[in-house]
């Protein structure tokens, strides 16, 4: 059972984008990602593993950004969901709430928010504490989630491409690829996203 655990989790370590050691890595190219760790190369060198084994970087930041879930298809591809909501995010150095927020953080929200029945309820109360309608747009209606797919297109150990496959999501909080496409955990859905002949969900 070691060996197993250990292989797990060492690659949700990895693929949670803790680390940053690329120096040839394929990103998404749009500009949302944000920089990795700059300490984040060594943390391979504190992992305890059995004799046997050997670890490896395989994707990192700016390939995948704030993940979520991720499972892979039967290519070897790595299908990850992606999140720009959550409090506390930084994006140029200055906090966001992203969409997302933390009641631990705002405990004056917490006897409204138990008391909300119903999403017009909570939309409420959530205008109640950002009544400034700019504010309230930038904070909860911008930011938006997606799927991102990882590739080792060479057979080199390691992703070298990256692919946004679907995004305009909200709050996705599964993911697992079948049936020629990928069904996502969307909020309170359940969605089907076809592969399209181009790789990427099709409309």
């Amino acid at each position: 059972m070691r060996p197993t655990f250990i292989t797990t989790l060492t690659i949700l370590h990895i693929l949670a984008g803790c680390i940053f050691a690329a120096d040839e890595a394929v990103g998404h190219g749009d500009g949302k990602v944000e920089a990795g760790a700059k300490d984040g190369g060594n943390a391979i060198k504190t992992f305890h593993y059995d004799a046997g084994l050997k670890v490896e970087l395989w994707a990192n930041e700016p390939q995948l950004a704030n993940p979520v879930a991720f499972s892979p298809d039967e290519k070897g591809r790595w299908y990850v969901s992606e999140s720009y909501r959550q409090e506390g995010r930084r994006e140029g150095g200055a906090p966001l709430i992203g969409g997302v927020v933390d009641n631990r953080g705002h405990m004056n929200w917490l006897d409204e928010d138990i008391a909300s029945r119903t999403i017009e309820d909570r939309l409420a109360m959530m205008h109640k504490f950002f009544p400034d309608a700019a504010k309230f747009k930038d904070a909860f209606e911008t930011q938006e989630e997606r799927i991102v797919r990882l590739e080792d297109t060479t057979g080199a150990g390691r992703a070298d491409k990256s692919t946004v496959f679907a995004d305009g999501l909200l709050i996705p909080t599964g993911v697992a690829p079948g049936n020629g496409g990928v069904y996502v955990a969307n909020s309170t859905e359940l969605v089907f996203f076809k592969e399209g002949p181009d790789g990427k969900a099709a409309d």
